[in-house]
């Protein structure tokens, strides 16, 4: 018996999504790697990050440096802020994927589809998916990640931060710990 029957509620998750939920997974990772792998390359192609390809600036200063001495080190200084933006996109592909291969299988079994029309439908839907399914998925990887919108009490930490000369050295995670606090 379903918890929420017994608890007198809708449906919202089935035993269905798992096996869809792992093919998602596997399918972001692949996406999520190439992703990755063009930031640790060329430091640039983050826009599934939260901070897009706008970031780029700001995470490689010494890419754009006017002075040629310190573009030519770029690579090396800046590897470690490639190494985490890469992560973060290998992540968020592993939980975007899984999101919409686990929506395609729970719209499919609300249908009440079986067997091969089961698998063909969420094979559609995952090819192919839905606006509402997108953005819902877009949350999901944020949230999964720890960089969704952040709180008021954290926004005041980051206006103080950024106010701070060499803010951003001392505290620079505060978003995220502050989604990991939020979250529990």
């Amino acid at each position: 018996i379903p918890i929420s029957k017994m608890q007198g509620r809708q449906r919202e998750y089935y035993f269905k999504e798992i096996i869809p939920a792992w093919t998602g997974a596997s399918q972001g990772f692949k996406i999520g790697l190439a992703k990755g792998l063009s930031v640790m390359k060329t430091g640039q192609g983050g826009s599934g990050t939260k901070l897009g390809n706008e970031g780029s600036l700001m995470l490689q200063p010494f890419s754009f440096s006017p002075y040629k001495s310190l573009r030519k080190i770029a690579p090396v200084v800046e590897m470690p802020t490639r190494a985490l933006q890469a992560e973060d996109l290998v992540a968020k592909g592993i939980a975007y994927e899984t999101e919409i291969y686990a929506q395609a299988a729970r719209q499919a079994a609300k249908e009440g589809l079986k067997k091969e029309a089961f698998g063909k439908k969420v094979a559609e839907l995952a090819a192919t998916p839905t606006k509402e399914m997108i953005e819902k998925a877009g949350r999901f990887a944020d949230t999964a990640t720890f960089t969704d919108e952040p709180g008021n009490v954290i926004n005041e930490i980051l206006h103080l931060r950024n106010v701070i000369p060499g803010g951003k050295l001392i505290a620079p995670f505060v978003t995220v710990v502050g989604n990991i606090l939020k979250q529990g």
